[in-house]
């Protein structure tokens, strides 16, 4: 899964790999490997071959509050496609809003679409979420979870070409 986040005026990027509790993740060009277990809901064990870390997340909207080592860092997640500050780029990626189950993909590339249109569907706690088109325009991708595979938030569902 790729991942992006602004923190501060900077962007980083990250690749995680994940089996189970094992990880391989790539940040800003450096591979790490270990492994990470849910201790309670947001707060993570994190063992590094060299060190362990124990981490407390706390999510709010796209904005991500990362308790470490007795600091404290506001993260934004961003599309990880987006290479400029450009906010009104980040319409052209429709994120999972929450963790659930994957119940419809209703586009592929190339698809034309329409603001409104409902793309893909996910169903959480007995609730289902409909992700629509933010704006008329073109699937350049969607994502690789299949139907009925569970979709973890903040992963990219439709990315739309970018807009003129």
């Amino acid at each position: 899964m790729q991942f992006a986040y602004r923190y501060g005026n900077n962007r980083y990027g990250l690749s995680l790999n994940r089996q189970g509790e094992n990880f391989e993740a790539i940040f800003e060009g450096t591979t790490y490997r270990g492994s990470v277990r849910e201790i309670a809901p947001g707060f993570l064990e994190i063992r590094l071959p060299s060190r362990r870390v124990r981490v407390h997340v706390a999510a709010q909207g796209r904005n991500r509050h990362v308790f470490l080592d007795g600091g404290v860092y506001q993260l934004e997640r961003i599309s990880p496609t987006v290479s400029t500050d450009d906010d009104e780029t980040l319409d052209d990626s429709i994120i999972s809003p929450i963790t659930g189950k994957f119940t419809a993909l209703n586009v592929a590339p190339e698809d034309m679409v329409k603001k409104g249109d409902t793309l893909a569907m996910i169903e959480a706690m007995k609730m289902e979420h409909r992700l629509k088109a933010p704006r008329d325009g073109v699937v350049a991708r969607v994502c690789s979870v299949s139907v009925g595979q569970q979709i973890e938030e903040g992963e990219l569902v439709v990315e739309l070409e970018a807009s003129e």
